[in-house]
């Protein structure tokens, strides 16, 4: 049934056109989901369908919001602009999130929209995940452009950041083992999943929120097909995929 879905959406998938040249336009804009009301700031144009409308992710995004439940723990992997994280902050003041971002920009960010909703419960990590430690390059443009990538994107220029993975921090933190995980990583995911596999076997660990980058995956040797299967091997399904633009969304419950 997976590999049916997933072929099924895999066969109409179509490129995304490169971004446009941002132009800074800063404004604190408010937005609601599923009850939720939180504040973020617009630099770019970009910013206000990321923010307003959640740049077609808004169903993705409640599914989040419904799985995650009082006193839990949520990774927010490849937190961005911290959207999610804050959200589900709102939401759930009792549970613990982690929002995981390796561009120092992009956590600034997400720094001043905590502050913005004058939120506490979010611990923020400035490294990438990967599947061993070190330190990677990170193609980037900066605050005002796309997500960053471990792999080749076509930004403007590199930063060198550390690395871990996310079995080692939870065994320095048990605290820290999530129940729930979203994980968008610009097809860096095949390497956060092997670096996770205590993480997966867990028995506290129920729902991946997973946003797979087909050709980034391929042209970097990764075979999604395994990415899926390894997943599915630690007693998770995948309940859905969900085609937007050149990404799939895919939702895997224990």
């Amino acid at each position: 049934m997976t590999g049916t879905l997933f072929n099924k959406l895999l066969s109409h998938f179509r490129a995304q056109s490169p971004p446009s040249e941002n132009h800074r336009i800063p404004n604190i804009l408010e937005t609601r989901l599923l009850g939720v009301s939180a504040r973020f700031e617009a630099i770019t144009s970009e910013d206000y369908g990321r923010i307003l409308r959640f740049d077609g992710e808004s169903d993705y995004y409640r599914e989040i919001l419904k799985e995650v439940e009082d006193d839990d723990c949520f990774w927010d992997i490849g937190s961005f602009i911290g959207l999610v994280a804050v959200l589900v902050a709102k939401k759930r003041p009792n549970s613990r999130i982690v929002a995981v971002e390796p561009d120092k920009s992009f956590c600034a960010r997400i720094g001043k929209h905590l502050a913005l909703n004058n939120i506490s419960n979010v611990e923020l990590l400035e490294i990438g995940l990967s599947d061993e430690m070190g330190v990677l390059r990170l193609n980037t443009s900066g605050a005002t452009g796309w997500a960053p990538s471990f792999y080749d994107k076509g930004l403007k220029r590199y930063a060198e950041v550390p690395v871990s993975t996310l079995d080692r921090i939870c065994m320095e933190r048990p605290q820290l083992c999530p129940n729930v995980l979203k994980i968008d990583v610009e097809g860096f995911e095949a390497k956060v999943i092997r670096g996770s596999a205590m993480v997966l076997q867990s028995q506290k660990l129920r729902a991946i929120f997973l946003e797979l980058h087909p050709t980034l995956l391929l042209q970097n040797g990764e075979r999604i097909g395994d990415l899926l299967a390894r997943i599915e091997k630690y007693g998770f399904r995948f309940r859905s995929f969900q085609g937007r633009r050149n990404e799939i969304l895919a939702i895997a419950l224990k």
